[in-house]
């Protein structure tokens, strides 16, 4: 099964959605790297899953692991983005997530 990251952007943000995502994706790099999944996933597969969550949403999945949090200096230093390290399975309700257009 191909590995996937997981991006989630705060659907209310007035801008700089893809800046977030672009940020996101560099920070994690840097943060797993190192890691098992990481590296079979940047090999393998680099596939992405971007979803636009509410705030709510975003909240309650800091409740799982293995990710990075994006914040952006722009928008006085808010919580934008959690971009989740690659992996083969996720928690069902993941796919249940909307797709961002962007």
């Amino acid at each position: 099964k191909p590995l996937k990251m997981y991006i989630f952007v705060k659907a209310s943000l007035p801008s700089h959605k893809m800046v977030a995502v672009a940020h996101g994706v560099l920070i994690a790099h840097r943060t797993f790297k190192d890691t098992i999944p990481y590296k079979d996933w940047l090999i393998n597969s680099f596939r992405k899953v971007v979803c636009e969550v509410t705030d709510a949403e975003f909240d309650e999945l800091k409740l799982y692991r293995d990710y990075v949090t994006v914040t952006e200096s722009g928008l006085g230093g808010m919580e934008v983005a959690l971009v989740f390290c690659p992996r083969p399975e996720w928690p069902p309700h993941f796919k249940q997530f909307k797709f961002s257009p962007y």
